[in-house]
């Protein structure tokens, strides 16, 4: 198989500049109106996208959606932590420095 920019496919008779997949298999089909003769198996993108929801290959869809949605709430609430970070920050900068008080020690002296 490869992809070729521009033919005709052998499912739609459409014949563009898209891309196309050449299934490297003979086809007797139509001429189309522009004198294109389909005699390859050649299918256009879009046929080949409709054939991959028909066998449903787009199983992991869900889990990407699932994976894409926590990744965003998850993102969310680690910005919501960083803020709060930044305000518990400020207020240890608010705090006014004040020397602390001698204290005597008064307890006996360990044996």
């Amino acid at each position: 198989m490869q992809i070729l920019n521009g033919g005709g496919c052998a499912a739609c008779y459409s014949s563009s500049a898209e891309r196309y997949v050449d299934f490297d298999a003979a086809f007797d089909g139509p001429v189309l109106d522009n004198g294109m003769q389909i005699d390859d198996l050649i299918l256009c993108e879009n046929c080949v996208r409709a054939a991959a929801q028909v066998l449903e290959l787009n199983t992991h869809k869900e889990a990407v959606e699932t994976a894409l949605r926590e990744a965003e709430e998850a993102r969310k609430k680690s910005e919501e932590w960083q803020a709060y970070a930044k305000r518990l920050e400020n207020v240890r900068d608010l705090r006014p420095v004040e020397d602390l008080p001698v204290v005597k020690k008064t307890g006996k002296k360990a044996a």
